[in-house]
């Protein structure tokens, strides 16, 4: 397995078949993504204008898995999607999932290995987007929150 180190104890790697038992523990209650969409996206063509890419978050010295982000990456908008994160049920309400965004925000800013600048994030109503800080355009008035900024005005 090949893991991407993201800093600050964070890294992840495309999801394999070996993660799919702790994929579906990590999606129950989950209504929106099944362990299909995640595998769908687990091998991007990442040449193309258009794909999606979901990525399995853990801690780099120990390898515990945490979480699941799935982007869409559209270059000719220079956009990439996140549709939301996914922590694994032992660990909701840590914090968990609100520590790695904050710490992929800043790897994809600094990395930005797609070139993209426009960053979209779609979350449940019930999450807390105050991390975010305030260069977000937040529209709530949905069943969901769309937040953008430009990854170029990532301050975190």
């Amino acid at each position: 397995m090949s893991y991407t180190d993201i800093g600050q104890g964070y890294q992840y790697h495309l999801p394999i078949e070996e993660d799919r038992t702790w994929i579906e523990e990590s999606l129950v209650g989950n209504s929106y993504w099944t362990a299909d969409t995640i595998y769908n996206a687990s091998t991007p063509d990442e040449t193309s204008d258009n794909f999606k890419i979901s990525r399995i978050f853990s801690y780099s010295e120990t390898n515990q898995k945490l979480g699941i982000i799935l982007h869409q990456v559209i270059k000719p908008m220079s956009s990439l999607v996140n549709y939301g994160i996914v922590v694994h049920p032992t660990l909701r309400d840590k914090g968990v999932g609100h520590e790695f965004t904050k710490q992929l925000l800043r790897w994809d800013r600094d990395i930005n290995k797609w070139s993209v600048d426009n960053y979209y994030f779609v979350f449940e109503n019930s999450w807390d987007t105050t991390f975010l800080g305030d260069n977000w355009t937040k529209v709530t008035n949905t069943p969901f929150i769309c937040c953008s900024i430009k990854l170029s005005e990532v301050t975190l």
